[in-house]
């Protein structure tokens, strides 16, 4: 549950850390964009190019009225009403020469249309006036003929200004007139000018617009991509993160259960979690080796116990015994030679008993009450070799490691698991031709490492697991308290023993020491 709920809140806090800054950073990025591609000025751009227009169209109206004033004029004029009467009359399509209103009014085009909207007379008189196409605007040119009130219209692109009024002439025939003024040059230049940058800056507007959309777009879009990135990312590191979290909690749960064997491991990692996996397996072994001692200890103890009750019982009644043998021996007196043999034999196999259960008592004895440790600083080496000096003629070969720094050692203690284990290796050998046994120091990784090595028999390999325990032994002689006399001097030096054998082959103890444990500061 705890792991899961890690994964949860590693979710929660990569989506809140990626998702929540989207709103400042779309508030950021639509700000920049707004400075970068806002005209300089825009404001001011605009209003004065918006003024420009509205001074334009001011300048239109005014030739609009003009225009107007003049068609109006022209309509009115005696001459032009005689020239239009002759024109209904007879429509040939003939010169407007005569009819001074016209040329002096500045119009560009002119045309007559009847009563029923035949285009009676029409002509173009100024370059750029395009008659015919003015004409073909029904909706200004008819005004006049289907409602009878005049009309005036702008034509943007042709800079031209089409004005239509109704005439009458002589007989109360009518018809509708029809004119058409360029703007003058200068104007039409500057209209065509203002009409260009509005037009630009209205395209530009859009412009603007669209990339703003789109690099907003494009931001969000990559945004996007790196949120579920990020996603994927989070979630395989959440992933690579509590999948050992979680085997190392099923490792818990299995030492919690009594499995202290139980190993965990992680494949290509180099990390913290590898480091606490590591600590882990170290505790569980710490716990494993602390185990083992406490019920050898507690073997040891219960031992200890029967050793000092079986040498109390068999040590009282073995002097009184060994008196009184020797007082039978002494009283007799009887000159039986046959008898006297047998008594001095019998007297002499019993003494023979009696010493060597002196012996196992002692050995129960000294196994009970194993003295307390006096720790001193003592150079290994040099104690092997003095206890070494104690087997002249055995055959005991010694590479002894140089430079080995002081260790505080029981010399007593120490001298005494010395002494078990090479009496020990030389009756491995006490058969042999070529038998020899090895001693061996040597210091690596914080350790000091002593091994006592023979090429005797060795010990079976079901045997190895029992060979500390007391009682075991796989002589014919002593009651198998050396090995775990030893074994209990060495972990009281807060060192490790162990045993590796391998039939007829040999037999290797091996000594642990650290350098640092006891060490003087």
């Amino acid at each position: 549950m705890i792991l899961r709920s890690l994964r949860h809140e590693s979710l929660v806090v990569f989506l809140a850390v990626s998702l929540l800054p989207a709103v400042p950073l779309i508030f950021t990025v639509q700000w920049a964009l707004k400075e970068q591609l806002e005209i300089p000025a825009g404001n001011a751009v605009t209003k004065a190019i918006e003024d420009a227009g509205w001074l334009s169209e001011l300048a239109i109206q005014e030739q609009r009225r003009k225009a107007i004033e003049r068609t109006f004029a022209l309509a009115v004029h005696s001459d032009f009403r005689r020239w239009a009467d002759r024109t209904l009359d007879h429509p040939s399509g003939g010169s407007l020469a005569g009819v001074p209103p016209y040329e002096e009014s500045g119009i560009g085009g002119l045309a007559l249309l009847s009563p029923g909207g035949e285009v009676l007379f029409s002509r173009a008189t100024q370059p750029g006036v395009d008659l015919a196409s003015v004409l073909l605007d029904t909706t200004t040119v008819r005004a006049p003929l289907q409602t009878g009130q005049s009309r005036s219209d702008y034509i943007d692109e042709r800079h031209t200004i089409v004005v239509a009024v109704p005439f009458s002439v002589a007989a109360g025939r009518s018809g509708a007139l029809v004119t058409a003024t360029l703007l003058p040059a200068d104007l039409r230049g500057r209209a065509d000018r203002i009409r260009a940058v509005t037009v630009a800056l209205h395209a530009t507007a859009g412009e603007r617009q669209r990339i703003h959309g789109t690099v907003l777009r494009y931001i969000l879009l990559c945004y996007l991509a790196a949120a579920l990135l990020g996603l994927g990312a989070t979630m395989w590191i959440t992933h690579r993160t509590v999948s050992p979290l979680r085997e190392l909690a099923f490792a818990m749960e299995q030492v919690i259960g009594g499995n202290l064997e139980y190993q965990t491991h992680l494949k290509a990692r180099n990390d913290e979690i590898a480091n606490l996996v590591g600590l882990f397996n170290r505790m569980a072994q710490s716990i494993r080796q602390h185990q083992s001692r406490l019920l050898f200890l507690e073997k040891m103890a219960a031992w200890r116990d029967i050793a000092q009750r079986m040498a109390h019982e068999i040590k009282n009644p073995l002097t009184p015994i060994q008196l009184t043998i020797q007082q039978l021996q002494d009283s007799y007196a009887t000159n039986d030679d046959e008898f006297k043999r047998l008594l001095d034999s019998a007297c002499e196999i019993i003494q023979e008993e009696i010493e060597s259960l002196s012996t196992l008592t002692k050995e129960f004895s000294d196994f009970a009450r194993l003295p307390a440790l006096t720790f001193r600083p003592t150079n290994l080496n040099q104690l092997i070799e003095e206890t070494a000096r104690l087997y002249p003629n055995a055959p005991v070969q010694m590479e002894l490691a140089g430079g080995l720094p002081d260790l505080f050692l029981d010399r007593e203690a120490v001298r005494r698991v010395l002494m078990n284990l090479i009496e020990n290796a030389l009756q491995a050998i006490h058969d042999r031709t070529e038998g020899a046994v090895q001693v061996r120091t040597a210091m690596e990784e914080g350790l000091i490492r002593l091994m006592i090595r023979d090429n005797g028999h060795g010990i079976r390999k079901d045997w190895l697991p029992r060979v500390f325990e007391p009682h075991f032994s796989t002589k014919t002689t002593g009651m198998g308290l050396g090995l775990a006399i030893a074994k209990t001097i060495v972990e009281e030096h807060g060192a490790r023993i162990n045993v590796d054998s391998i039939e007829n082959l040999g037999t290797s103890f091996i000594i642990e020491f650290p350098i640092n444990q006891h060490h003087p500061l």
